[in-house]
């Protein structure tokens, strides 16, 4: 909850270049159905909360964000491949 906080988040966009990894809410429940370390998503209806919670946090993440990719049906390697060229022309124009 601590990027919820104005402050948090400036202090994050000083420090350095920001990276969003966006994903839409099918693709997260995706990839968390492995792992049972969810609090947030352990009771009620996940979808329902992830959806909720995005509402909230996914412009947040967007407002201080240098760079966005997108994730969603990408393999690491090609999201790793997509950064790294947009990390490049982000550090060239500076």
């Amino acid at each position: 909850f601590a990027f919820l906080r104005p402050e948090n988040r400036e202090r994050l966009a000083r420090r350095g270049t920001l990276v969003y990894l966006g994903a839409r809410v099918g693709q997260h429940l995706l990839r968390m159905r492995v792992s049972l370390h969810w609090p947030l998503l352990a009771s009620g209806d996940p979808r329902a909360t992830l959806e909720a919670l995005l509402r909230v946090r996914e412009p947040l993440y967007r407002s201080i964000a240098a760079i966005t990719v997108a994730t969603d049906g990408r393999r690491q390697e090609a999201v790793a491949a997509d950064l790294e060229a947009r990390l490049g022309s982000c550090t060239a124009s500076t």
